[in-house]
């Protein structure tokens, strides 16, 4: 018998083509396994039911870049595949097509974890009006060199497991947090490349762990870089975590977040957070919609699609994830999440100016949003693919910065943004740039459409916090520089619950530069101050007092 079985051979006879519907073929293949390894050739899987195998199973492609299995439109199921205990899946692409499905009638994930001891490796997942990969009691889950992309909530949702592993992948376009991680213990999340985030997201939301290591990722372009809490209740009895040799930088509010006890938060170079600003001031182009907090409406339901109105070109359109008391769009700050782009739109000229009128669903009063985004307005001339440009346009507390994808002799066609920067005053129309690393190229030139999307939701910023009276700390051997408009620490009373400022701690040995302060302590919406509990050990750091 041979060890694998090919969805594209007979009995099974997958086309794989993207027309034909190969749910039942594939079904069949994994229903025979049988122990034995199911085979994906290069194609396009179309299904228009989830993927539910009986037993454990080993899927296997050529490559994420020439096998896909695709959801149709009339897709039924809240995962594109379901893995039992010990199944693995690898050199696959899993797309969700979310943007196709009519409403949201079920909330689809990429892959759904049923049980433990299960490998993902080299696959990307994208396009899921829910969860990338969503796991719940699977210890033993390892998801290494994967990529996942634009989906309406988390990249990666695990909870109440152990021996985790999330390493050496790429997560990026996320309604909320790219790595929500809750009741985990023993487990690891290292060397991932990590946003953006949606406006309130972090980069990696681990609560109520024990014994995490969070080691060697680069977190950029989400609101936080990492936010590490314990559930009021428990006493910050969480502990035992490790965050260190992170770079975590150019994040929108702020760098680290920490209300757990315990943690060492060592080796973390944390520079240039809080770029998207405070109190309703600055602009970015970080692309993106999401609600004015202004206009929030009323009378939405989840599923409602929501087309942007003005301008000149396919129009933008927005998901309604989830609705607030009286169908509106809008309830806090920190739950700005009830909207997610499935169409950023293809503009010859954006509409007019933020906030955006919305049509569609039967609101009672209709939304406004904020929409963020740019496009190219001249090509330039000498560029090469690769070249990094930078912004030259002031007054910015961060530039703009791209990387070249396309060009057309010289001209440039194609851009991903590292960076939307962040405005303030008289914003400008166009954006020119300068080669950041050398390169030739002159004459580039980005229409923006500016937007508030962070500093409506934030009245501070900062580099690293603590949050409530957290104990036994140590914070040693960072550095924190230019974090914008805010402190490199801050010791935070919250209030009840979460009343009082870190203590029995140290913070030692730190490089502290171009910060506004160094050290500072907060009560709730007070201004800083520099009152430090005194059983706090503060010694040997550069550039405080």
């Amino acid at each position: 018998m041979s060890t694998y079985i090919n969805v594209k051979d007979p009995p099974y006879n997958a086309a794989g083509d993207g027309v034909a519907d190969d749910w039942m073929p594939i079904d069949h293949a994994l229903s025979d396994a049988a122990g034995r390894t199911v085979y994906f050739p290069a194609g396009i899987y179309l299904i228009g039911t989830g993927l539910v195998p009986s037993s454990t199973v080993i899927l296997l492609g050529d490559d994420r870049d020439t096998v896909t299995i695709k959801c149709s439109s009339t897709m039924q199921g809240n995962a594109v595949i379901h893995l039992p205990a010990n199944s693995a899946i690898s050199n696959i692409t899993l797309d969700a097509n979310f943007a196709l499905q009519p409403l949201r009638a079920l909330v689809t994930s990429g892959i759904w974890l049923d049980a433990g001891g299960a490998k993902i490796n080299r696959c990307r997942i994208r396009n899921c009006s829910g969860t990338g990969i969503y796991a719940n009691r699977t210890s033993g889950t390892r998801i290494t060199e994967s990529e996942i992309d634009n989906t309406a909530e988390q990249n990666i949702s695990i909870g109440n497991g152990s021996r985790i592993l999330v390493s050496n992948c790429w997560l990026h376009r996320c309604g909320m947090s790219n790595i929500q991680i809750f009741y985990c213990s023993n487990s690891q999340i290292s060397n991932n490349i990590i946003g953006p985030s949606g406006p309130v997201g972090a980069g990696i939301y681990p609560k109520d762990c024990d014994n995490l290591i969070m080691e060697g990722n680069i977190i950029t372009r989400c609101r936080t870089g990492i936010e590490a809490w314990t559930t009021v209740g428990r006493s910050l009895l969480t502990g035992g975590n490790q965050i260190i040799n992170n770079l975590i930088s150019r994040n929108y509010n702020s760098g680290l977040s920490v209300a757990s006890n315990g943690m060492s938060i060592t080796g973390n170079n944390i520079s240039n957070n809080g770029q998207g600003g405070i109190n309703s001031v600055t602009s970015t182009i970080e692309p993106g919609i999401k609600v004015d907090p202004a206009f929030p409406g009323a009378g939405y339901v989840p599923g409602d699609i929501l087309t942007l109105v003005g301008g000149t070109g396919t129009p933008a359109k927005v998901m309604v994830l989830l609705t607030f008391p009286g169908g509106s769009l809008y309830n806090v700050p920190n739950q700005d999440i009830a909207l997610y782009p499935i169409d950023m739109g293809n503009y010859s000229m954006f509409p007019e100016s933020n906030p955006v009128s919305v049509m569609g669903g039967n609101p009672t009063t209709p939304a406004k949003v904020i929409y963020t985004n740019s496009k190219i307005n001249t090509g330039g001339s000498g560029y090469a693919v690769g070249d990094i440009l930078r912004a030259t346009n002031v007054p910015f507390t961060q530039a703009v910065r791209l990387e070249v994808t396309a060009v057309s002799g010289g001209a440039v066609t194609g851009y991903n943004l590292h960076d939307g920067g962040g405005y303030s005053g008289t914003l400008p129309n166009p954006l020119n740039f300068a080669n950041e690393f050398g390169g030739i190229g002159t004459g580039f030139t980005v229409t923006p459409f500016w937007g508030k999307r962070y500093s409506p939701n934030y009245l501070w910023t900062y580099g690293l916090e603590t949050i409530g009276p957290v104990l036994y700390c140590s914070i040693s051997g960072n550095i924190i520089t230019s974090t914008l408009e805010g402190p490199a620490i801050v010791l935070y009373d919250q209030g009840a619950p979460l009343n009082g400022r870190m203590n029995y701690s140290a913070i030692v040995g730190n490089v502290f530069r171009n910060n506004p302060y160094s050290i500072k302590g907060k009560t709730g919406t007070a201004g800083f101050d520099d009152t430090i509990p005194a059983n706090n050990k503060i010694d040997l750091n550069i550039g405080y007092p």
